[in-house]
């Protein structure tokens, strides 16, 4: 019985994977600068998730070190204590939508974000409940759904590949 349940979740995984492949775009050049060592974050038209980034070519002198002066998060990347490059990502275009999506009473709450396409990102943008909103254990993507339990509330950023 174990066997079978591995299988059916490598399957799940390649079919996901290659629904995601089609439309990513690598080679994207994008200049990003932190001034004075500031935080500073760029949202990208047209794109669902950033799937990497790496420095092409930097412009400052203080370090552009991934995850500390610089990263991504779904379809945003930013730079921070000085960084200043110019950055090589990879991406899937699509649209990002933003919805609330909440849980009453601790009940599985099913909120439709698109009619076509996969989800291929979410971001929780503010937590409105005093229950914690953890992707995985209280928000879950079920097709072309976000499913919240456990009493979270949230604002939610998804990105989608259509």
């Amino acid at each position: 019985m174990e066997i079978k349940i591995v299988i059916c979740s490598l399957i799940l995984l390649a079919a996901v994977h290659e629904s995601v492949v089609l439309n990513k775009k690598c080679g994207v050049l994008v200049k990003l600068e932190s001034f004075s060592g500031r935080f500073k974050r760029s949202f990208l038209q047209d794109i669902a998730t950033v799937t990497s980034i790496r420095v092409r070519r930097q412009l400052s002198r203080a370090p552009c070190i991934y995850g500390d002066s610089y990263g991504r998060r779904g379809s945003r990347i930013y730079v921070d204590k000085g960084c200043r490059a110019v950055f090589e990502l990879c991406v899937i275009e699509g649209e990002l939508k933003t919805g609330t999506c909440s849980s009453m009473g601790f009940q599985r709450k099913v909120c439709r974000v698109a009619e076509k396409g996969t989800i291929v990102s979410v971001e929780i943008l503010a937590q409105y409940s005093n229950y914690p909103c953890i992707f995985g254990k209280s928000i879950f993507v079920n097709g072309l759904n976000i499913v919240v339990t456990h009493g979270c509330s949230a604002k939610i950023l998804i990105g989608i590949d259509d």
